[in-house]
């Protein structure tokens, strides 16, 4: 590796460049504002990342397809309510919008075809909570290694 030239830092991650508009036009973006470290994401040991086969959290955006990128949590007692969540329900896990009502945890889809799961908080393990979803582009798809 080549030594850095003075007054440059080593850049990692992608450049975020602006807004692009999805509704009105803005003004094109020019400079770099700050970099987006999705290395640095990734290269958490809490993290991991899950493919989503379902489609109970279509209306959180989140499709069939999609890779979760998930964080385990130390302290699932501190989640907040509305989190969304891989959970684990008497040995098969989910991912879901986590509610607590004292003893009882209500693990609520964001489909109107699916029906919410409730059960007592000692019979459910939080695998990690959602930090993120990865979609690939169309066409494309995801091919585990042999």
């Amino acid at each position: 590796k080549q030594p850095e030239a003075i007054g440059q830092s080593e850049q990692r991650g992608l450049p975020i460049l602006g807004t692009i508009a999805a509704g009105y036009l803005v003004e094109p973006f020019t400079d770099e504002v700050e970099q987006l470290d999705l290395p640095q994401l990734f290269e958490q040991p809490e993290c991991f990342v899950l493919q989503v086969g379902g489609d109970s959290m279509i209306n959180d955006h989140i499709l069939p397809g999609d890779f979760a990128i998930l964080r385990r949590v130390a302290e699932p007692q501190q989640i907040r309510n509305g989190t969304i969540v891989a959970a684990q329900v008497k040995g098969e896990t989910t991912l879901k919008r986590f509610h607590r009502d004292r003893e009882r945890i209500i693990l609520k889809p964001a489909n109107p075809a699916y029906s919410a799961i409730e059960v007592d908080a000692k019979d459910l393990s939080i695998q990690g909570v959602l930090l993120g979803v990865w979609r690939p582009l169309v066409g494309q798809t995801y091919s585990p290694p042999k």
